[in-house]
């Protein structure tokens, strides 16, 4: 038997599991729910199982189970705070213009307008790169470059992959997969430059 609302009841007045083989569907139903073995209604809807789903609003598909995000959170983040303030406070007279060139050649190559990240480091783009051993993913600029005490560091992420231009770069150090500059005078502007462009071309 049936009450007004056309669901299957039972002569006691509890009302019966739905059959495997009678299709529960909804309109819009958005987030995930995890009904208990009870009967519950969602939009009219009788429900008498324990289940994780997800519907979808546009199609009533579901995904079963949701997979966990492997996006690390890291320190280092964009910021709002003026690139050119950030420069123009730089005492040291070469190493504020080395900046200011690394800037221009920077803003030339990419096209796009720089970010201060994190209060040091002026960065171009952004990607999601991802870990080929853990499948850590992380989100950081295409390319870069941070006005340091000590000198100045070149984000160019890959440094693998100029292994002939630095050969050609003059006087710098690597690490951590950054390239580090005393000065512009030390190394030759031209090699630089093919390789920033390269490393903004490639995916």
């Amino acid at each position: 038997m049936r009450d007004t609302a056309g669901n299957r009841k039972s002569e006691n007045g509890i009302y019966d599991p739905i059959p495997p083989d009678e299709l529960i569907t909804t309109e819009r139903l958005t987030k995930v729910s995890l009904i208990p073995r009870r009967t519950y209604y969602i939009n009219s809807i009788k429900l008498s199982a324990i289940v994780v789903v997800l519907f979808s609003e546009v199609s009533n598909e579901h995904c079963f189970p949701m997979a966990k995000s492997k996006l690390a959170v890291i320190k280092t983040k964009p910021t709002a705070i003026s690139v050119d303030e950030f420069l123009a406070k730089i005492d040291q007279v070469q190493k504020n213009k080395d900046s200011i060139t690394l800037l221009e050649l920077m803003k030339k190559i990419t096209g796009e307008q720089p970010i201060l990240w994190s209060n040091s480091i002026v960065g171009f783009g952004m990607k999601r790169y991802k870990s080929p051993t853990s499948g850590r993913e992380v989100d950081w600029m295409r390319l870069g470059f941070s006005p340091r005490k000590a000198n100045l560091t070149v984000y160019l992420i890959d440094l693998k992959k100029h292994t002939d231009a630095l050969k050609k770069l003059g006087k710098h150090k690597t690490g951590g997969g950054c390239l580090y500059i005393n000065k512009l005078e030390d190394i030759d502007m031209k090699v630089l430059k093919g390789m920033i462009t390269a490393a903004w071309k490639q995916e």
